[in-house]
């Protein structure tokens, strides 16, 4: 348990700051201009399209004047706002947006206000509130549930596969029957909790704030809102599947096929949402796939370590050997996507060393190839050594060494998504 708090704190650390989705390029007045005459707008240019949440202004006194926002309420990249009188002051405008994906993203600017017989030099802003590096607890509450969503979807591409080759050899008495549902329940009740949680990010009113009447329609038209609804979607698609599959067990195979699509509709879900949002088409289908193959690898650990517990050897040695084979196409396919759409983030190796996504990506390549040794091991060595009670002890260690890897893995995975923006942002 310590270990995976310091991994936590490692990555909130890491992050720095809010990930940069369509950030501020310019605004007028722009940060430390000095102003002969009153301003009578605020104006505000994004790189890309975003819902703008909140802007208020604090001046030299420390009172705050929030800014009437449009409307229409509209996403759109550039922003007019008109400024009550303003008396000579230092102020701060603080501002608050939702990308295209529903991701928070804040900042502020300063100017000067001094009058018709002032300088027009910049102004010293040792007066000026410091950005705060506190750790926001909404940004815990999301990265948990992240990580959350990523056990629940490898709960339900596990279980698919395990009903697939696990429950071919002995399906009465593996005692993983629940495993599937109980993820899909699991990923439905985190996914609902998620998009909540990211209405109360952006209210900032405590718990109340996650059904904020001010956030809650705008978000529920962004990326986030979108990726909620297929999840949502998949996962009930899957349960559906599940129940015809209990009511008619000789089509199995066939439903549990067809429950693949819920599958997908939640890995799609992930491209709405994050650094891929708008990624080339290649980029995005190489996500799902990637995610998919991943799931299927992890979320396949705990059906196979329950099969050592009941399986004979003879039967053990055959379902590994086979989980081997599979392995050996997906685990090559896991490889190339990844290398793809990691490429795509960074677009260079400096990025790796030098920023905070780079380095929380460099923690997840570490353990992706800690996992590919223990998994090259099984393949090689304990394997085709499969024939005593010892022999199986020793194997379901690995595998349990191998699930707590995986566990690493999604961890970081949730840490990447959701604190650490790529360079090129």
């Amino acid at each position: 348990m310590e270990s995976i708090k310091l991994l936590i704190v490692t990555f909130l650390l890491l992050s720095g700051s809010a990930i940069a989705h369509s950030g501020l390029q310019s605004s007028i007045p722009n940060n430390g201009d000095v102003l002969k005459e009153t301003p009578q707008v605020v104006e505000f240019n994004y790189s890309g399209p975003v819902n703008l949440m909140k802007v208020e202004i604090k001046g030299g006194d420390g009172n705050l004047i929030d800014l009437d926002l449009p409307s229409d309420n509209q996403p759109r990249k550039n922003f007019t706002l008109p400024l009550p009188d303003l008396q000579s002051s230092v102020y701060q405008v603080n501002w608050v947006s939702a990308g295209a994906d529903g991701h928070k993203i804040k900042g502020k600017f300063s100017f000067k206000y001094s009058g018709a017989n002032s300088s027009t030099s910049q102004f010293a802003s040792d007066d000026l509130e410091p950005f705060s590096a506190n750790i926001s607890i909404w940004s815990v509450g999301i990265l948990i549930n992240k990580l959350l969503l990523y056990i629940a979807l490898a709960m339900t591409i596990g279980g698919l596969a395990a009903m697939f080759t696990v429950s071919r050899y002995n399906s009465l008495q593996i005692p993983f029957i629940s495993y599937l549902p109980i993820g899909c329940i699991l990923g439905v009740s985190v996914a609902s909790l998620g998009f909540f949680l990211q209405v109360g990010a952006f209210a900032e009113e405590g718990i109340s704030g996650m059904w904020s009447q001010d956030y809650l329609p705008v978000l529920w038209e962004t990326g986030a809102g979108k990726a909620f609804r297929y999840q949502l979607l998949g996962w009930c698609f899957t349960l559906g599947m599940m129940v015809l599959i209990w009511l008619t067990p000789r089509l199995n195979h066939l439903f549990s096929t067809v429950a693949l699509i819920g599958g997908f509709l939640i890995a799609g879900s992930f491209t709405l949402t994050g650094h891929t949002t708008e990624a080339p088409t290649w980029v995005r289908i190489a996500l799902v796939l990637h995610v998919m193959t991943a799931m299927w690898w992890i979320g396949s650990l705990y059906p196979l370590r329950c099969a050592c517990n009941v399986l004979n050897v003879t039967n053990l040695q055959s379902l590994m050997v086979e989980f081997g084979r599979q392995a050996m196409v997906l685990v090559g396919l896991l490889i190339v996507l990844g290398v793809g759409v990691a490429y795509h983030l960074e677009g260079s190796f400096s990025n790796l060393l030098f920023t905070g996504h780079g380095n929380i990506l460099l923690l997840k390549i570490a353990s992706v190839a800690a996992i590919l040794f223990i998994a090259a091991r099984h393949k090689w060595r304990l394997v085709p050594g499969l024939t005593s009670h010892q022999a199986v002890k020793s194997l379901k260690h690995s595998i349990t060494i191998e699930m707590f890897i995986g566990f690493v893995i999604l961890l970081i995975t949730a840490a990447l998504s959701s604190l650490a923006g790529p360079a090129y942002g």
